[in-house]
């Protein structure tokens, strides 16, 4: 009558690695969900644009609306122009309201860059989201 006990040794192992993995997964779930928070922050529009040799057209074709003046458009080639929907330098041709850039908003502006190819990005500031879809690569406009 040495070894009487309430349980035996596989029932304490068993009960420990319930433990361990109930707490793996309780970490992981809260991990997860902040990276999750983290990532919907994050600006999702689909943009479609035409760049011609003095003006560039952009228009909103879905995702979330951005405030005008959030919006940076960079053009590149052997010069570099930087212009926010907002400035005074687009104007906009469809759509409501002209201090958001909304789903089926179109926008035009002007510009004076040469070269080729000309690179065209559109960028919104404060969620630091460098462009919507690819760089855009424009023939050169015999500048």
């Amino acid at each position: 009558m040495c070894c009487r006990r309430g349980q035996s040794e596989t029932v304490g192992i068993v009960l420990l690695v319930g433990v361990v993995v109930v707490l793996v997964f309780g970490i992981g779930v809260v991990f997860i969900a902040e990276w999750q928070a983290e990532a919907d922050d994050t600006k999702r529009v689909h943009v479609a644009s035409d760049v011609t040799a003095t003006s560039v057209i952009l228009e909103h074709e879905g995702g979330d609306n951005l405030v005008a003046g959030d919006v940076l458009v960079i053009l590149r080639g052997e010069s570099e122009e930087r212009a926010t929907l907002a400035d005074g330098s687009f104007t906009q041709e469809r759509g409501t309201d002209d201090t958001r850039f909304a789903s089926g908003d179109r926008w035009n502006g002007t510009h004076g860059v040469t070269g080729d190819p000309v690179r065209l990005l559109v960028i919104h500031e404060p969620s630091d989201v460098t462009r919507f879809g690819p760089a855009r690569k424009y023939p050169c406009f015999g500048g």
